[in-house]
């Protein structure tokens, strides 16, 4: 049975309530974005970059089919991980810039994955945005549409 893996994609982004009440010093902020990408074959990839913040926590990926879903800090770390299968590490003590790796399979028959813990993430481009890369590749079996819902905390 094949490990959750990480992705993302979006285009629309819903700030939601953060804070709480009384008094908290904390300037961390709750937020969510969506991505949909267009048709994709089964184990096609589609890549992409979503607005999410300069620096992040990243707490829940949630996805509308099956699909393994890879964020990075740069573009050029996208692209050279391009090649990397589902389910295999990352090459260990390397800085590949991969935030997130999550693979959400029919094996798995869950579409959500609270990340525990969260995973860091931050953008490396010079100078730095709060441009997020992701690849999404559709696991579901047949050609769909794959909408990613990014749970995360602004810390930057």
């Amino acid at each position: 049975m094949s490990a959750p893996i990480k992705l993302m994609r979006t285009v629309l982004s819903t700030t939601l309530v953060g804070g709480g009440g009384g008094s908290s010093s904390s300037s961390a902020t709750r937020a969510v974005v969506q991505l949909t990408t267009s048709s994709l074959a089964n184990n096609d990839t589609e890549t992409d970059s979503i607005a999410m913040a300069k620096t992040f926590q990243l707490l829940i990926v949630q996805v509308s089919n099956y699909a393994r879903v890879r964020l990075y800090s740069t573009l050029a770390a996208r692209t050279a991980d391009a090649g990397r299968g589902v389910g295999l590490p990352v090459p260990w003590g390397s800085m590949s810039g991969v935030i997130a790796d999550i693979s959400m399979t029919p094996a798995l028959g869950i579409l959500t994955w609270m990340m525990s813990p969260a995973a860091l993430g931050f953008n490396d481009d010079s100078p730095v945005t709060q441009t997020i890369y992701a690849a999404i590749t559709n696991l579901s079996g047949s050609p769909t549409t794959i909408m990613v819902t990014l749970t995360y905390l602004q810390m930057e």
